[in-house]
């Protein structure tokens, strides 16, 4: 009976290196952006290190990760490896080669990236009309304009159709847990451009978030007064938009001086029921 016995627990822990090996014995996909061939190594340790079971026993784990750049697209695929005796595991215990990528691999990143090539062309092309947004400076401070901007480019059916092969690409390569690049800068025909950030959601839809505002004098724009607060804009003389900001200040109690010809500096405007005075204003500006 002892016999059978040790030969049991033998046979379990035997058992368990070779479930343990063949979970191990797989593909792995991971993102490293603009990593060097040296940081990409390192990370693909990092995910057999993650990878290993709570309980190591005794032998060889491997584990093939390919390790993707979006910021340089490029991709790399490394034969990661270590043998685990009963002592601690080190970081030098760990051996990754680089090796060629598979053929799948190589077929889901080319579908991956042309859906993302479909998704950019879409939305960067012709831009958003001055039907939509007539000024840059329109943008802050109306949520109504911001969700115009959004709408429109949600209409692209094209888009919603791409952005939806992305989310299955990246799901099918276990990518879904990780941001994908997915912000994309669209000219203004009033001047300017915007940037916004495009992510999947349920069904053919999608979900549009405006992250920067550039106005044709490549000012970055406010979200908020804080923002705008002391800051420095560039005018042109013959800027079209100068009412807009006028607008816009005094929608959030603010006022401006002029420093030099096509500069401003923004303020607090302070009102009570005298009138109105910028605190911070030279004397000839209130």
């Amino acid at each position: 009976m002892k016999i059978i016995k040790f030969l049991s627990e033998i046979s379990l822990v035997m058992f368990l290196m070779i479930v343990s090996n063949q979970v191990l014995a797989g593909e792995a996909n991971i993102v490293c952006d603009a990593c060097s061939i040296t940081e990409m190594k390192t990370k693909a340790k990092q995910e057999l290190a993650n990878s290993l079971p709570p309980e190591e026993y005794e032998g060889e784990y491997n584990l093939k990760v390919n390790v993707i750049d979006f910021y340089n697209n490029r991709e790399n695929t490394f034969a990661v490896s270590v043998y685990v005796d009963y002592g601690p595991v080190r970081p030098s215990d760990f051996k990754a080669k680089l090796i060629t990528s598979s053929s799948r691999f190589k077929e889901n990143m080319q579908r991956l990236k042309k859906a993302r090539k479909q998704v950019k062309t879409e939305v960067e092309a012709g831009g958003i009309p001055s039907s939509v947004v007539s000024s840059a400076w329109r943008i802050p401070g109306r949520s109504y304009v911001v969700n115009n901007i959004e709408d429109y480019i949600k209409s692209n059916v094209q888009v919603a159709i791409a952005t939806t092969k992305i989310q299955s690409y990246a799901s099918a390569m276990g990518l879904i847990k990780t941001p994908l690049p997915n912000t994309f800068r669209i000219k203004l025909d009033a001047g300017g451009y915007i940037e916004v950030k495009i992510e999947a959601a349920a069904g053919l839809t999608f979900g549009v978030k405006l992250e920067k505002i550039v106005d044709s004098d490549n000012n970055t724009l406010p979200f908020n007064k804080s923002d705008m607060k002391n800051q420095f804009y560039r005018v042109s003389p013959n800027a079209g938009y100068i009412n807009d900001i006028n607008d816009l200040m005094r929608n959030w109690g603010l006022s401006n001086k002029n420093l030099f010809k096509g500069s401003v500096e923004i303020h607090d405007l302070v009102c009570d029921d005298k009138g109105c005075e910028c605190p911070d204003c030279p004397d000839e500006a209130n």
